[in-house]
């Protein structure tokens, strides 16, 4: 018997596609403490018992492919705002690069 707070490794899911209902699955992952990566198994739901097994079976073909990726910690928002004009900022610095010209000095905190 499982321990009470263990999860599944993962878990099966219907999805709706254009073409027709197709088995997801989602993987747990021990860091994160959720389900963080889901993937399709390429399985329709068909027939009386809707190929759930044979999802299950692609599951389990893809569990040791799959990696988890670890979150960079968030800014706080009050962080982001008193960075926003800084001239290493992200804002700063897509501004220069989607509009060929970088913003005038009057805009950027030095």
């Amino acid at each position: 018997m499982r321990p009470k707070n263990s999860r599944k490794s993962f878990t099966l899911f219907k999805k709706e596609t254009r073409s027709g209902a197709i088995w997801y699955v989602r993987f747990w992952d021990k860091t994160a403490q959720r389900y963080t990566v889901t993937r399709s198994t390429g399985v329709y739901v068909e027939g009386k018992r809707q190929r759930r097994y044979e999802a299950e079976l692609a599951a389990r073909d893809m569990l040791p492919n799959i990696t988890f990726k670890t979150a960079a910690p968030e800014k706080s928002f009050t962080r982001y705002v008193s960075d926003f004009w800084l001239p290493d900022s992200q804002y700063v610095r897509e501004c220069a690069l989607v509009k060929k010209k970088p913003l005038s000095t009057d805009y950027v905190t030095i």
